[in-house]
């Protein structure tokens, strides 16, 4: 199982719904003061929902969805943590019986799934940062004459940015302005 099914499964609707489910279960238990039992459903749930989408489902059609681009990009392992975070602070907030830490907490989740919108760099596929390694100063950034091009617009070559990404390979692309197609166009 590689790193990329991990990611992709997180945005999975039966892992989304089992995720859910379980943090709402578990905080009205923990709010009940029922210890066990709401760390179970808390810890338990996702953990089948994770095993149930990883085993049965096909990850890889989410490759090519906007959420599944999202967490490929924006999902390193400080972003879980900060979710992991916040999820330990709502159940906390549960059990001390406070609406305010429990709202406090599911903010401090909600952090954690944005951070494209907070972080300097998108995270970078481990295929394409042990190729760049191995290569050396090979692989430089794109010539002058191009510019990386949006979701969706094929390369020349026909490869999408997403399927150049994942292989490492420096691609040509023709300027977003040149490309036809409607998910390449430029919004100015």
């Amino acid at each position: 199982m590689d790193r990329d099914a991990v990611l992709l499964h997180q945005v999975h609707p039966l892992k989304l719904s089992a995720d859910i489910s379980a943090s709402l279960i578990s905080n009205a238990l923990l709010w009940r003061h029922r210890l066990g039992a709401g760390l179970a459903v808390r810890l338990l749930v996702p953990m089948a929902g994770s095993g149930a989408v990883l085993t049965m489902c096909d990850v890889e059609s989410l490759r090519e969805t906007e959420a599944g681009r999202y967490v490929l990009e924006h999902m390193p392992s400080e972003a879980m943590a900060v979710r992991l975070a916040g999820d330990a602070v709502m159940a906390l907030g549960a059990w001390r019986r406070s609406p305010d830490m429990m709202i406090a907490g599911l903010l401090i989740v909600a952090v954690g799934w944005s951070h494209g919108a907070w972080a300097s760099e998108p995270r970078r596929s481990a295929g394409a940062s042990s190729r760049s390694r191995r290569s050396g100063s090979e692989s430089s950034s794109a010539p002058a004459d191009t510019e990386t091009a949006p979701s969706g617009c094929p390369t020349p070559s026909g490869v999408s940015r997403n399927e150049a990404r994942r292989s490492g390979d420096q691609v040509r692309w023709p300027r977003a302005r040149e490309c036809a197609g409607s998910a390449c166009r430029r919004a100015s």
